[in-house]
């Protein structure tokens, strides 16, 4: 689960470092793109390392949505810190946008995990 939302944290900001587009909203540098790619990164991540009951269409599945809910997260979170009304650390920006979207998804990751695995 911790490797499907890495490798789409990764994916999702190595994309809107080259290609934000098109974007969710002015102002916020990402793009819907970033999104679709950490899906696909997330359910490569998820077949490669699947283990226990979970088949490699299973894996690729659970990492799919992990990297999905992972990058949407740090969507979120940019929404976040581009309202405030001044910028935060760059400790505290690194904290937001890789920890809290890599802590909130391990439920759904295990949730899903569960559901899919029967």
């Amino acid at each position: 689960v911790v490797l499907a939302a890495a490798a789409g944290l990764a994916a999702a900001r190595l994309t809107d470092a080259v290609a934000p587009v098109p974007r969710i909203a002015d102002g916020v540098p990402y793009g819907l793109l970033a999104v679709v790619l950490a899906a696909v990164a997330g359910a490569a991540a998820g077949a490669v390392t699947r283990g226990g009951p979970l088949s490699t269409a299973g894996g690729a599945g659970v990492g799919a949505v992990v990297g999905t809910v992972a990058a949407l997260v740090a969507v979120g979170t940019g929404f976040l810190t581009t309202n405030l009304p001044e910028q935060p650390s760059r400790f505290a920006l690194a904290y937001l946008w890789v920890a809290l979207p890599v802590a909130l998804v391990a439920p759904v990751g295990y949730l899903t995990a569960l559901s899919v695995a029967g």
